[in-house]
């Protein structure tokens, strides 16, 4: 009730499963001002700081904070895909990323990042020739890190927007990329971006 009056537009934007629960979960911390991508956020948030987590992520062999550098590694590897329209991702190519990412790590230190991403954040099948894959749960995450570090690679280069295609991509671009970037140059109180 008081969030259909105070913020219409976000509960208008709640459509499908992933954000009602969203919604369930992060409502204390939402305002009149809050977006959808306030909603993963916030999740996010709560999941990296669950006590059941807690315990692995301080297992993983990252420099601290771990939580942000698990962050960044989820912004890489959702742009590495999302540029060519890659929504699963092959196991070798993630360790890939992970080694790229982390590069004094051994080979079980990087198996142990990519098991508490996919118990975090991906659902694993196989698929060809009985190789792993992994997806997101849900797109929006993908979409949410994708956005993250589009908006850090475009504020160095204003021609990645072309070159990510995310141009041609009128959904994600209109209705999340763009309301994405301007709340986070308000949060930031950034006049010249915004």
């Amino acid at each position: 009730g008081r969030m259909e009056k105070s913020n219409p537009e976000l509960i208008s934007k709640v459509t499908d499963i992933l954000f009602i629960k969203l919604l369930w979960d992060t409502i204390p911390k939402l305002n009149d001002r809050s977006t959808v991508f306030d909603l993963i956020e916030n999740k996010i948030s709560i999941l990296l700081s669950n006590p059941h987590h807690q315990k692995n992520i301080d297992a993983l062999n990252i420099l601290d904070p771990k939580s942000g550098a698990i962050l960044e590694l989820n912004k890489d590897i959702s742009y590495e895909f999302s540029k060519n329209y890659q929504f699963r991702f092959p196991e070798k190519d993630i360790q890939a990323l992970i080694l790229n990412k982390f590069p004094r790590i051994d080979y079980r230190s990087t198996n142990i990042i990519l098991n508490y991403l996919a118990d975090m954040f991906f659902d694993g099948s196989a698929s060809i020739a009985e190789k792993q894959t992994y997806i997101y749960h849900h797109r929006r995450y993908q979409e949410y890190f994708f956005a993250k570090k589009l908006k850090d690679e475009y504020e160095k280069d204003q021609k990645v927007l072309r070159s990510t295609r995310a141009l041609s991509n009128q959904e994600f671009f209109d209705q999340l990329f763009l309301p994405f970037l301007r709340s986070e140059y308000e949060k930031e109180n950034n006049l010249c971006r915004l």
